[in-house]
């Protein structure tokens, strides 16, 4: 049986593939070559101010 390759197809393929790499890699990984901003997208000011205490105290 063979089917035809469209390009939506090869999108929706590489995008299940891109998809599956990156939950098989560490989250260090996974943020490099992200900026600040993107980095910490999602999370809370409250979240952010709290790990960024954590750290200060940890220093």
């Amino acid at each position: 049986m063979e089917q035809e390759l469209t390009p939506e197809k090869l999108i929706e393929m590489g995008k299940k593939w891109g998809d599956l790499y990156l939950r098989s890699l560490p989250p260090e990984e996974r943020l490099k070559g992200l900026g600040p901003e993107e980095r910490l997208k999602g999370l809370s000011a409250e979240e952010i101010e709290a790990y960024l205490r954590k750290l200060k105290k940890n220093n």
